[in-house]
């Protein structure tokens, strides 16, 4: 039986990625538009689009500088970051859209463009996204000024704001210090220690045996912050050059910031590829997708984990009917190592080596809200060359993470075009963890509490500070500064009992005996 394709089908059809040292001449340096627009001309080009007026809607992902007050830039940014872009690339669309803050938007704003695609809101599309921040730091350090703001309208721009659904963090967590990705992962992580019963120095052996074969994949990417691989114990040994910033974090461990990097991707439907005469050899399809948001990580009956993760990789693979077994390449978002171990628990079955197509964040680079979408581009040219190698169906898995494990999209990926309507596959778990029921915080509490985790974390050569999470005895939740011996709280073990003593008086916690 022939298949019957529908012409509205999304595909991608081009991939572009830059990557930049900071050079030693600082003056003029390539800026977040400049770089964005370099990644989005080699889509171009690679899509093999003559005619680029033709694109008719860009999506930004949003900056690290526009992604709230923690993260300004020094050297200003542009007023509308989509037109910017576009007019450095030689575009002229008239669809804008800046995307929200969160690593989970590459993946989320794929989905997005490829509903706006099937419904002819749209014909040609470019996502793209781009951080210089490591110029920006290199200039700061050198005291050199650097002028990246500009005063373009925002007439056309589609802009909701970066956090359109609320922010992921309570004001108890903020009002216990809790506000960095940091201090949220290690405690997660430090959930999961106490749960494996593994000592903070076995534990983190065990995220250098995780996390090596991605120093090994990023050593090998022209795209990578990263040359030289680390080995196991590289990555897991604290030293002067890797130190622990949170326990159990090396430095080694967690994503890099300090990244000029940019990638893009141009996308159409099939039967506009086919007018173009485009190759089906460079024809790449999402063939399912889900997205799930969790709550607060303080309120997760788990805190190790995230129920929205889960739901999002299974949602995925279901929308798409593949089992695990049958996904031969992935990436998965790798911030901190617990995000790729239980991603990993999800794809149990699946034969992937390593889990990720860059490097990872710690050693490819951590592109701001951007990662993912470099992730996306190494999907495509992956596949593409399986469909070079083979007419047999081959899947990819690409899984976003934004938060503390709160937002999660999940796109997988074929080299073979769908004999049905994405619509239908396109799956948001939105609603139902909404109605979800989580632990309550009691602000107020005094007495005696079991500990579920803490957040140790070390501030430049200052004293280290911990934040623990308890529960009472009506497994109501409770935050706390921890006032007691640091030492004591490293050596916890999974079978010692131990109460943590809560006193209202400035909300301070030790351990009771």
């Amino acid at each position: 039986m022939v298949l019957q394709i529908n012409d509205n089908t999304p595909v991608i059809i081009g991939v572009g990625q830059a990557q930049h040292d900071a050079p030693a001449d600082l003056s003029g340096v390539i800026s977040p538009v400049e770089i964005t627009a370099e990644a989005v001309r080699r889509a171009i080009d690679d899509a093999g689009l003559s005619n680029i007026k033709i694109v008719d809607r860009l999506t930004s992902i949003r900056t690290f500088a526009d992604s709230g007050p923690m993260f300004p830039s020094p050297f200003g940014s542009s007023k509308n970051m989509p037109k910017a872009v576009a007019l450095k690339s030689g575009l002229s669309p008239k669809t804008l859209i800046y995307s929200a803050v969160g690593g989970d938007q590459p993946q989320t704003q794929v989905m997005e463009t490829a509903k706006a695609l099937y419904a002819g809101e749209a014909k040609i599309a470019v996502i793209c996204g781009g951080e210089a921040i490591a110029n920006m730091k290199a200039a700061m350090r050198a005291g050199v000024q650097l002028d990246w703001s500009d005063d373009l309208d925002k007439e056309g721009l589609i802009d909701d704001g970066p956090f359109p659904e609320g922010l992921i963090l309570s004001a108890e967590e903020l009002k216990h210090g809790l506000m960095q990705p940091l201090q949220f992962y290690a405690m997660a992580e430090t959930a999961r220690r106490l749960d494996l019963g593994l000592s903070v120095s076995d534990y983190q052996k065990r995220s250098g045996e995780l996390l090596a074969p991605f120093s090994q994949k990023a050593s090998e990417n022209p795209f990578s912050i990263s040359s030289a691989p680390l080995s196991a114990e590289d990555i897991a040994t604290p030293t002067d050059r890797n130190k622990v910033l949170a326990e159990p974090y090396t430095k080694a461990m967690i994503a890099k910031d300090g990244v000029n990097q940019a990638a893009a991707i141009v996308m159409t439907t099939l039967g506009k590829a086919k007018s173009l005469g485009l190759d089906d050899s460079q024809c790449i399809f999402l063939k399912g997708f889900a997205k799930a948001k969790e709550g607060y990580v303080s309120e997760r009956e788990d805190v190790s984990n995230s129920t929205a993760l889960t739901l999002a990789l299974e949602g995925a693979m279901c929308s798409a009917g593949v089992e695990t077994s049958e996904i031969e390449h992935a990436d998965l978002y790798s911030c901190f190592p617990i995000v790729v171990e239980r991603a990993k628990d999800c794809l149990k079955e699946a034969p992937l080596k390593p889990l990720t197509l860059t490097g990872g964040l710690p050693f490819f680079g951590g592109a701001g809200n951007n990662y993912s979408l470099h992730a996306i581009a190494e999907m495509v040219s992956e596949l593409r060359a399986e469909k070079k190698k083979s007419s047999e169906e081959c899947f990819g898995l690409v899984f976003a993470n934004g938060g503390f494990m709160t937002k999660h999209s999940v796109g997988v990926y074929s080299t073979h075009a769908l004999d049905y309507d994405l619509r239908d596959r396109l799956v948001d778990f939105s609603e139902e963890m909404a109605q979800s029921s989580n632990p309550e915080i009691d602000s107020h509490y005094t007495g005696n509490a079991k500990l579920l985790s803490y957040a140790l974390s070390y501030h430049n050569g200052q004293s280290p500070s911990a934040v623990v999470l308890a529960e009472t005895s009506d497994r109501k939740r409770v935050l706390a500064r921890y006032s007691g011996d640091i030492k004591k709280l490293s050596t916890l073990s999974k079978g010692e009992r131990l109460d943590v003593q809560i006193t209202a008086k400035g909300h301070e916690a030790r351990l009771g005996v």
